[in-house]
């Protein structure tokens, strides 16, 4: 596929309450991300996509799927030529890669991400 869907970030209004649901419910292990209060649950060895879990800036719950693509720049620049909007401007996850959110005309919100393991 090409530009896949590689992550699902869940944004909670309550971060530990979620963890605790998901965890008894799925069984799903949580590792902190880098001294952040955001949270990680690792797809394994099944294929499946990994997961993060963070507290809703906003207080409304959301999951945002997060499409990989080979240049974020390229990426943002037909988002905003088909009617998107960026709400996130690029941001860097260190070790991982960039990222940006945008809405797309409908107002869905998604995540753009480009890797790149030097990010810092």
């Amino acid at each position: 596929m090409k530009n896949p869907v590689t992550y699902a970030e869940f944004h909670a209004p309550n971060l530990a309450e979620a963890k605790v649901f998901y965890s008894a419910v799925f069984g799903w292990e949580f590792q902190q991300f880098d001294n952040e209060e955001y949270y990680v649950v690792p797809k394994g060895e099944d294929g499946a996509i990994s997961c993060g879990f963070m507290q809703s800036q906003d207080g409304q719950p959301r999951t945002v799927c997060t499409v990989q693509v080979p240049s974020l720049e390229k990426a943002v620049e037909d988002v905003k030529k088909h009617g998107g909007t960026i709400v996130v401007e690029k941001f860097t996850v260190p070790g991982v890669g960039y990222a940006v959110y945008f809405t797309d005309p409908g107002g869905q919100i998604i995540g753009l991400y480009e890797p790149d393991e030097n990010a810092a």
